[in-house]
């Protein structure tokens, strides 16, 4: 079989999940163990593929690879910046694998942009669709340090007015669903060999009935005769890899692209399919695995050529025009929706799930109720934005690069170049405040709020908490938003379950209710105070504050705080002022009361009198004080945010946990003989004593992992492994959710230990001998106690410090074997040493120390082994 291009493209996508006051994602309980879905759906995707193992028949790893070096793919800008801050390791794999997949094809990246807000873009009006495309676009440059050649259109929604934008942008190619087309004809330039005697004849391709194996040309409407290619992906390929067996076995998946290029009609030499990234690792076990072993191994091998759609294109140009399917409401159409657009505007019977009496009639009552306050809100935009910027939309365009990096210099780069005059102050802070209020109103377009069964889901909910976001920032620049005339549409739109009542009922108690104002953050900072755990300065999601003045009394079980918080929101530069008083009676009993900043000398009189009299006054008394000083705003503690709430309740309900630990040490201590007489005689213990044991020497061994993290030295490990060793010994169990991810970090902080740098680290010879010995040990224990671990991360460390960079292949004959042992424990071939031996890999991949990687979600089920991921299959 002669080869045949292979494209795989990813739409890695995850709906919005942040509050739109603070920019931080709550915790999901359907998530759980993870914190949320972004977090759980990132250990189960995002990060296997960009460290994906190839193994062997035995389960042993060949190789690890970068999927994402491998396919075309697109992530949605949310997805990115929540990348940034909790898992930057597995963003700069991102990057790193569109420069190498640039670097040998020619020049085209793997990576293509995605539309900002990922809106339906034919619904969108002209404005909102140029800035969505503007936005994505500024976002990838930004991120990849290139531009884009395409733009993933949110569900592949498109419509000639779409299409024209793509063009007018510059944009090479566009990814669609072959239902999306309606006809096509050979072009006019190669008709009989391109002698310019006229276009061949519309064919009708409707129903899906097009070549995939060739790409198409879409000519922009105005007959200018500029144009982009059209890549419609095998939507039979595509389905049985989402939705079949195809990622069961890597030889499958492959059998099936084999299959799909021999299919009867096809006239290219092209097999191409997309699917959501997801299904790679969190739709299917191990998908990562299967579809690295098929495009690394198993696809060159059957004459494939995987490439992308940009090298694509340099050597395959259309030579068939193409024209699109506009739907059944003429507005276009998507891949996942059978009637044009009808999921995004009414109830076209597309759906999840068949409930009996459910109904999607809300799409349209909640479509039209942010038309409206879109469309108002253009109004107030233009008059109050006028008057501060030059051309306010043009303004909103920039505004994305604050989104990027917000902070001083960025809101002064923009009010620098786009404000009438230059602003400074107040006025620089509403035209700021203006534009984010835009952003709010184009995020509130997300597909994902209309793409579910119901209005009270969590999708829908969180496009109306955008709504609510700019409703607020409306009001607080002195408008008058239609609320009303809102609410009224908002009222047609029933949830399918009579309980939660309508989308009015929702906005105002799941949208406006999960507003964070200023005060409300202020109250936060100052509670998480009574604990002495507020830092001077820091950042609450986009919120800086900076904390003065704070003054922390205890007496007795009662806990009193004073201070004052500056507030300032990065995006905007608007800042705000609050001092005030907690009043803390145990537990979770929260009194605050604060009020705006006045003249210093007013909080210190106020912290004086108070903190004086809290050993000669009630908690009534007190609380009766601090309201006639401070109460403005009065806050209890439901007040307490998302972000910092566990850390604060933790440590506030630390000591209770302290003194229960002590106690059982204490009665482990007086009954220690006893304890291990029984456990020598092989005689269960009572169940008191053993929790007793068992909770000693887990906290014990806890207590040691953590000085073992902090030291990295040999005998900060040995005191860790005695402590393990000896509850061995006495047959006390340690609870395994506690030993197996502190195991596991201990066998990171070893090959962090070793300080290899790249092919010319190197460690002393003594540390090294130390630590092999170290990894050995834990390697055992956790045979010993029949612990698996967490073997990921410590492979992609070994494999980076001792295979990529060939430093084993320069030790030592003994040092060396010790080394390649201690690789086959952890589950590399034998082949893979010795060929690192020989002839070391060249490529190394961004690996950051282990103290960097973040954490598992406490109690996060682990990994399977590497050996239950046997040959080349995925499950």
């Amino acid at each position: 079989m002669p080869d045949i291009d292979l494209v795989i493209h990813g739409h890695f996508y995850q709906p919005p999940r942040e509050n739109p006051w603070t920019d931080e994602v709550g915790a999901e309980p359907g998530a759980r163990p993870f914190h949320d879905w972004n977090q759980r759906i990132n250990a189960e995707c995002y990060r296997p593929n960009a460290f994906a193992r190839i193994v062997d028949d035995a389960g042993r790893i060949e190789r690890i690879v970068n999927n994402y070096e491998l396919v075309s793919f697109n992530l949605g800008p949310t997805l990115l910046r929540w990348m940034q801050r909790h898992d930057p390791l597995t963003l700069a794999r991102l990057v790193e694998a569109d420069r190498r997949s640039a670097r040998v094809r020619g020049g085209h990246g793997n990576a293509i942009a995605q539309a900002y807000g990922h809106a339906i873009l034919p619904l969108c009006n002209a404005r909102d669709r140029a800035t969505q495309i503007r936005w994505g676009l500024a976002e990838f440059a930004w991120r990849f340090g290139r531009g884009a050649e395409a733009l993933w259109l949110p569900e592949t929604a498109a419509s000639p007015a779409t299409l024209d934008d793509l063009i007018e942008h510059g944009l090479r190619y566009a990814i669609l669903a072959p239902s999306q087309a309606a006809r096509v004809r050979r072009s006019v330039q190669d008709r009989d060999g391109g002698n310019g005697s006229g276009a061949g004849p519309w064919e009708d391709v409707r129903g899906g009935t097009i070549d995939p194996s060739r790409p198409y040309r879409y000519s922009h409407s105005d007959g200018s005769g500029r144009s982009l290619a059209l890549l419609f992906y095998d939507g039979l390929l595509a389905r049985s890899v989402a939705f079949g067996g195809a990622l069961r076995e890597s030889r499958l998946f492959i059998d099936a692209c084999a299959a799909t290029a021999a299919a009867p009609g096809r006239q290219g030499q092209v097999v191409h399919l997309a699917v959501d990234g997801e299904t790679w690792g969190h739709h299917h076990a191990w998908g990562d695995r299967a579809l690295a072993y098929a495009l690394a191994r198993e696809a060159p091998a059957r004459g494939f050529h995987v490439t992308n759609y940009g090298e694509l294109l340099d050597r395959v140009s259309p030579q068939w025009d193409a024209e699109i399917e506009l739907g059944e409401d003429g507005l276009g159409n998507a891949w996942s929706c059978a009637h044009g657009l009808g999921r995004w505007t009414r109830d076209c019977s597309c759906r999840l799930a068949q409930r009996e009496g459910w109904t999607q009639a809300w799409r349209a009552p909640l479509r039209a109720a942010f038309d409206l306050l879109r469309d108002q809100a253009a109004v107030f935009f233009e008059q109050e934005a006028g008057c501060l910027l030059q051309d306010p939309w043009a303004a909103r365009d920039a505004y994305v690069h604050v989104l990027l990096e917000p902070g001083e210099a960025a809101r002064a780069r923009l009010l620098r170049e786009h404000s009438r005059g230059g602003l400074a102050g107040e006025q620089g802070v509403r035209a700021l405040q203006l534009l984010e209020m835009q952003h709010m109103l184009v995020l509130m377009y997300a597909s994902c709020g209309w793409f579910f069964d119901d209005i009270a889901g969590l999708e829908s909910v969180q496009v109306m908490r955008y709504a609510a976001r700019a409703v607020d920032l409306w009001s607080r620049l002195g408008g008058q938003p239609p609320i009303g005339r809102m609410l009224e549409r908002l009222g047609e739109a029933r949830s399918n379950e009579p309980r939660l009542g309508t989308g009015a009922d929702l906005f105002r108690t799941r949208a406006q209710g999960a507003a964070a104002p200023a005060p409300q953050i202020a109250a936060h900072l100052l509670m998480g105070a009574v604990r002495g755990s507020l830092p001077s300065s820091g950042d609450i999601g986009l919120q800086h504050y900076d904390a003065f003045d704070v003054q922390v009394q205890a007496s007795g079980h009662t806990a009193l705080v004073t201070g004052r918080v500056d507030l300032r929101d990065e995006r905007t530069g608007a800042a705000e002022a609050y001092e005030g008083a907690v009043l803390h009676g145990g537990g979770l009993e929260f009194q605050v009361r604060l009020r705006a900043c006045r003249a210093p000398d007013e909080l210190r009189a106020a912290a004086v009198a108070l903190h004086g009299d809290l050993p000669h006054r009630s908690e009534a008394e007190l609380l009766m004080a601090m309201t006639a000083r401070f109460g403005e705003h009065t806050f209890g503690v439901e007040a307490l945010l998302e972000t910092g709430r566990q850390q604060l309740l933790t440590e506030l309900f630390g000591d209770l946990v302290a003194e229960a630990g002590r106690a059982y040490a204490q009665l482990y201590g007086r009954n220690q003989r006893v304890i291990e007489e029984l456990g020598r005689l092989g005689l269960d213990l009572p169940r008191e004593l053993r929790v007793a044991a068992e909770l000693t020497f887990t906290n014990g061994f806890e207590r040691a992992v953590d000085r073992a993290h902090a030291g990295r030295g040999p005998a900060d490990f040995a005191r860790a492994l005695s402590v393990i060793e000896q509850a061995r010994e006495r047959g006390i169990e340690l609870d395994r959710t506690v030993a197996i991810p502190l195991l596991s970090r201990m066998l990171e902080d070893v090959f962090a230990a070793w300080g290899l740098a790249g092919p010319g680290g190197g460690a002393p010879q003594e540390r090294l001998s130390a630590t092999v010995m170290t990894a050995t040990e834990v390697l055992d224990l956790a045979t010993k106690l029949e612990l698996t671990l967490d073997l990921h991360r410590p492979q992609e460390l070994y494999y980076h410090r001792v295979i990529s960079s060939g430093w084993a292949a320069r030790l030592p004959a003994g040092d060396r074997a010790k080394v390649h042992e201690i690789g086959r424990r952890l589950g590399f071939a034998s082949r893979l040493l010795e060929q690192a031996e020989e002839d070391p890999a060249q490529e190394a991949f961004a690996v950051q120390e282990a103290s960097d990687a973040p954490e598992p979600a406490p109690g996060a089920p682990q990994p399977a082994p590497v050996a239950s991921g046997a040959g080349r299959r995925s499950s």
